[in-house]
């Protein structure tokens, strides 16, 4: 083991606990009647200690503190809890541990960066700045219900794991509250030492208070000189504390993680080989299977316009599913504390999903020869609008269950559901006419269809028929206002949903 320590209740039986721990190179600090308080390893210089009769207050890690300055205010300590008076407004990342008249008292941080465990060892209640040197000390068993929840992706919320560590036995204290132990071991009152502070602050003064603090904690990282590392992931919090550490680090090295398979030639590839292979799959199957008559023409050029749409379609409902994974790995929460409003995000979202689809798309618009259509600047300049126009309706539609629901294998399943029924009830692979009549019926509902007339009406202004009202086929521009319309009208309810912050904790 590295660092670590074991705090102990003022009792004789916590004595024999700690008779088992110290040996050479141990450290032992004893409550103010003697018996053992703190036993453990941990560098030195990472301590700042105060003691003043009964009291004893210790801050462990990372921090600004003065001794001196703790010193005098432990004079005023007359409770366990009031040991967070003397490290108030203290920078840095530390657990602060008290013993004040043999009762005890221990927190980390609330990020949870520093964490305090409990167990008991030989009936006796201790607690730890490790899971693991509890586990170690009391003998318990690995929690494989917890590991295996912890490797589930996306991550389960951790509030439902709040409490629990990969040992059985061994508990974490939430990071908001302290353990407080009296002098035999029984449990204290809940103590909670941290509240969130009102918000009575402007903006650009809580600017300004948030520059101190993070000026004021990366200094405790960078007091020392030298060399130092950090992350560098490109978010906002990454960035900002890299800044800061970049003018008063002697030296900044970052390091930058990035996955091999997020923007990679392979995934690039992979969703235009879907379309690609339709025409493998069942161009010849269908095309034996539709007559010509009802084409009006060959099932090849008729079946192009159906792979643009499935061209775009994958990628614009693949905005869905990476909001909800977003949300859960934290992204979503970086983007909230910025200045814009979360519909202006929402729409941001929205548009680059559109741009990535309708880029998609372009790249078989480039085919058009293998589709039966001519290269005509004019044909396949009005192609591609209508291309962006299909990418808009389907990313708008997907964003609206990614915002609402909050489960992703919910989302999951209703994409599941739904994708292939619009797609084959479009009119994208076979003619509605062929289709029941309750399809063609169902098609003036759906949004896809609407798409794929479009496209095939304006690359083969002779196709047949497709979508109808009643009697009545509208003309393009009629359904390219329809799908416009249900685009905005789907962006605009997920917006709303968007600007709800528990839709996105």
């Amino acid at each position: 083991m590295d660092e670590w320590w074991v705090m102990l209740p003022d009792s004789r039986a916590a004595a024999a606990v700690a008779g088992r721990l110290c040996r050479e190179g141990v450290r032992c600090v004893p409550h103010a009647s003697g018996r053992p308080w703190l036993v453990g390893r941990w560098d030195a210089r990472r301590e700042v200690s105060a003691r003043t009769g009964e009291a004893r207050v210790i801050v462990l890690g990372r921090s600004a503190a003065r001794a001196e300055v703790l010193r005098r205010r432990t004079e005023r300590v007359r409770l366990p809890a009031e040991a967070e008076r003397a490290v108030s407004g203290l920078a840095g990342s530390f657990h602060v541990l008290a013993s004040v008249g043999g009762r005890v008292w221990a927190r980390g941080t609330a990020s949870a960066v520093c964490r305090v465990f409990t167990a008991h060892v030989d009936g006796v209640p201790v607690a730890a700045g490790r899971a693991d040197v509890l586990a170690a000390l009391s003998g318990a068993d690995p929690d494989p219900e917890t590991l295996a929840v912890r490797l589930l992706y996306p991550p389960v919320t951790s509030t439902l794991l709040a409490d629990r560590t990969y040992w059985r036995n061994v508990r974490a204290v939430p990071p908001h509250e302290a353990l407080v132990r009296e002098r035999d071991g029984r449990r204290g009152p809940t103590a909670r030492w941290r509240q969130p502070p009102e918000p009575h602050l402007s903006l650009t003064e809580a600017a300004a208070a948030v520059r101190t603090a993070l000026t004021d904690t990366v200094g405790t990282c960078t007091a020392d000189g030298g060399t130092v590392s950090a992350d560098l992931s490109g978010g906002l919090d990454s960035t900002s504390l890299r800044f800061l550490a970049a003018g008063a680090a002697g030296h900044l090295v970052t390091v930058h993680w990035e996955g091999q398979d997020l923007v990679g030639p392979t995934n690039s590839v992979l969703p235009l080989l879907q379309p690609l292979l339709f025409p493998l799959a069942f161009g010849g199957g269908l095309s034996a299977l539709v007559p010509d008559a009802a084409l009006g023409g060959q099932y090849r050029a008729f079946l192009y316009p159906g792979i643009l749409l499935m061209a775009v379609q994958a990628p614009a409902v693949s905005v869905g599913f990476r909001l909800i994974t977003d949300r859960y790995s934290g992204i979503v929460r970086e983007l909230l504390v910025t200045p814009a409003r979360r519909s202006s995000l929402l729409c941001g979202i929205c548009l680059g999903g559109c741009a990535t689809a309708t880029v998609q798309g372009a790249v078989l618009l480039a085919l058009a020869p293998a589709g039966g259509l001519p290269y005509r600047p004019l044909l396949l300049g009005g192609l591609l609008a209508e291309l962006a126009l299909t990418a808009f309706a389907p990313t708008a539609l997907t964003l609206v269950p990614a915002v609402l629901t909050r489960r992703p294998e919910t989302f999951t399943t209703l994409l599941a559901l739904t994708s292939a029924p619009l797609l084959f009830g479009s009119g994208a692979l076979v003619p509605l006419s062929t289709l029941p009549s309750w399809v063609t019926s169902a098609a003036a509902l759906n949004p896809l269809a609407y798409a794929a007339d479009i496209l095939r009406r304006t690359a083969r202004p002779s196709a047949a028929a497709g979508v109808r009202w009643g009697a009545w086929q509208p003309p393009p521009v009629i359904e390219a206002g329809v799908l416009l319309l249900t685009a905005v009208t789907a962006l605009l309810w997920a917006a709303r949903g968007f600007g709800r912050a528990d839709d996105l904790t």
